[in-house]
């Protein structure tokens, strides 16, 4: 009885052993294949804009450095004075969170790296304010398996061309927005967060899910 016991249990390991390696496989088989389809898509549409955020460094030159072609002009500020978003809406993807001012900060290794929102959507410091001139620039979590910080973007890859945004600042004062672009672009540039004269949002999230070789952009006006 015992020795059938045994047999029995050492089949049961084998075949869970078996199991767990054909699941590495697969998903390394995943990685490879979606990186290599959306780098392919990368370079097969040219005229999308490639992604900023791989150094903060890089993000501040962007940020104070007008893009070409752009002529910047004063624009008297509204009354009231613009203020931070505290809330964003996407009811077709059924988000409703609160935003959180994020910058920069030093790792454990004393290198600079960005600062991420948990549970909630970050807006990025050094970028406009629902209200004024310019384009906001917000970010958020597809998925955190390690750091464990929500998934409050899990659904931004079906947002569609049309679908309404709504921020609130902390007076509960709405500003609507509507998409107009969606872009899957590589995370080698910071164009996507270059000033602008118009006012603009911009939604970030790493792409696709579990793999995050690249990243899902929403661009949104006011209107």
């Amino acid at each position: 009885m015992r020795k059938r016991f045994f047999r029995f249990l050492g089949t049961t390991l084998m075949m869970l052993g078996v199991v767990l390696l054909g699941l590495v496989a697969a998903y390394y088989v995943y990685v490879k294949v979606t990186d290599a389809r959306f780098r392919a898509l990368a370079k097969a549409e040219p005229a999308v804009t490639v992604l900023t955020l791989p150094s903060p460094t890089a993000v501040s030159q962007a940020l104070a450095t007008p893009s070409p072609g752009v002529t910047y002009r004063p624009t008297p500020s509204p009354t009231p004075t613009p203020a931070p978003a505290a809330r964003i809406v996407i009811t077709s993807i059924g988000v409703d969170s609160k935003v959180m001012e994020i910058g920069t900060k030093y790792n454990d290794k004393g290198e600079l790296v960005w600062e991420t929102a948990a549970y909630a959507v970050g807006h990025h410091i050094g970028t406009a304010d629902p209200g004024g001139a310019g384009k906001i620039v917000m970010s958020g979590h597809i998925s955190s398996p390690i750091s464990r910080e929500g998934d409050v973007f899990r659904k931004l890859p079906d947002v569609k061309v049309g679908d309404e945004i709504v921020l609130y600042n902390a007076s509960e004062r709405e500003f609507r927005y509507r998409v107009t672009e969606t872009q899957v672009v590589l995370p080698t540039d910071v164009s996507i967060m270059a000033p602008s004269s118009e006012p603009t949002l911009v939604l970030i999230t790493c792409y696709p899910d579990w793999v995050y070789t690249h990243r899902f952009i929403v661009i949104a006006k006011p209107y």
